[in-house]
Order: structure tokens, then sequence, then C-alpha cells
């Protein structure tokens, strides 16, 4: 009689990838209350926001690369006069409206879509939250060249230009950046949106998020490598640049990792 004979001890990884994989993404995916149709816009949000936030930092790295770029100066430029410790929105909108190259049809609801994120309760921008808005977020060297320069801001322009300076190409690089920060901002309120008509709320999403999150982990955060575990190894849906680019954007308010908020 013929023995039966009996599968090898080791599956290839060829098998996992072709049967075990896609088994284990369909019960992820069965577990998730979003529709197939609200995964998919998701995951089109997703790539937006990664996409973006990329454009925004390589804007942040413009104004820092900027040798006459001083966080303080401009943060007294854009508040107008008299200076008050804080920008608002209408003081965004006016000095963007004064410049040459300024976007076409700008509104103050432009401007507030996407500065009110690193505004206060009381929608002021303070110094602290300027700086989140305006330097670089991977370049921690390019970070402290941009703050040093606060330190060496010579007494004549001081005393001359007490309500700030900034030379038009510098002026011009922190224009490009709110220009970005408003495409984005537009490009996210058509996603929202489609995501409210497809009944994907906040909770849905993070809980999707979270759907490989290690038992082990933080309560109540997500971090960047769970993150891509998802994104990247198991849906492959974004590139590892594209998942880093989201969560940097994501987690702007939190140390910690991305949270619900």
């Amino acid at each position: 009689q013929r023995r039966r004979r009996l599968p090898p001890l080791s599956t290839p990884a060829s098998f996992l990838t072709t049967h075990l994989l896609p088994e284990l993404l369909s019960a992820l995916m069965a577990d998730s209350n979003l529709s197939l149709a609200g995964k998919s816009a998701l995951i089109s949000f997703l790539r937006v926001v990664a996409d973006g936030e990329s454009c925004c930092e390589r804007a942040r790295v413009s104004v820092s690369e900027a040798p006459d770029f001083v966080p303080s100066e401009a943060f007294k430029v854009l508040q107008g006069t008299p200076p008050k410790g804080y920008i608002s929105i209408r003081d965004v909108h006016s000095w963007l409206s004064d410049q040459p190259h300024r976007l076409p049809r700008l509104l103050q609801d432009d401007v507030a879509e996407f500065l009110l994120p690193y505004c206060n309760s009381g929608n002021e921008l303070r110094y602290e939250a300027f700086l989140k808005l305006a330097l670089p977020k991977d370049d921690p060297a390019l970070r402290e060249i941009s703050l040093n320069r606060n330190a060496n801001v010579p007494f004549t322009q001081a005393r001359d230009f007490p309500g700030g300076h900034m030379s038009p190409d510098t002026s011009y690089r922190v224009c490009r950046l709110f220009e970005e920060e408003i495409d984005l901002a537009r490009h996210l309120h058509f996603h929202r949106r489609a995501l409210r008509e497809l009944n994907v709320n906040a909770h849905d999403a993070y809980n999707f998020l979270s759907s490989l999150k290690a038992t082990v982990s933080i309560v109540g955060y997500l971090s960047q490598a769970e993150l891509r575990l998802l994104l990247v190894d198991h849906l492959r849906e974004l590139t590892g640049a594209q998942s880093d680019s989201f969560y940097r954007r994501a987690s702007n308010t939190s140390t910690a990792g991305l949270t619900l908020e």
C-alpha cells in the first residue's frame, strides 16, 4: 500500500503570500465597520493627506533655507500693525492678499481651513504654534539653524523695523508654504465630504487604522510602525514615505503617537 506523503514542516513564503495573507486581510476587512466604498474613500483620503504633507514639508524646508529667514521676524511681520503677540486668520489673509504672487480669489475661509488646527481656543496663532507651522519637521538641524537666527538679528534692523522684516525672496517662500497648506486644505474638504456621504466617521477610520495594533502598545495611541504595518506591508496601498508623511501630519499635536483626536 502506497504511503501518504506528509506536507513539509516549513511553509514556503510563496504559500503565505498567495494563500494565508489574503485570507488574513479578508478577515481584517470583514471585522471593519467600513463598507468597501468607505474603505476605498478612506485610503484615497490618506493618500491626499500624505502627498499634500510632503509638498508642505518641502515648502517648510525652502523657507528655512532662506538665509535671511528669522522666525521671530516673520512672526512680527504676519501680525501686522500694531503687534499683539499672536497672528489671526485676518492677519494672514491680509498679508497674503498684499503679496504680488498671491492665490486668486483667496477667501478668509481658505486661510481658516489650514490655520485653525494650529490655533488656540481663541483662534490665535501663538509663536510656538507658528514654529510648528513654518519649520521643517523632519530636519532638526535645519530647524536649529533657523531658530539660531533669532539671536543674530542686527540691532539696526530691530530699530528700523520694529514690526519685523522679511526680504521679498523670503516672503515669496512663506507665501508658497501658505499656498501649499491652502491647496491641501481644499482637497481635504472635498474628501471629507465624500467620507461623510459614505457614513465614514472618525471612530470607524481610527479603528480601521488600528486593526493591526499590537496589544502591548500604548493604549489610545497608534505608532508610526503600526501604521506602516497596515498601510504598507499588509494592504500595500501606500509607500513607506507616504505612510510616514501621513503619520507626521496626523500626529501633529501629539508626540506619543496618532490619536483619535
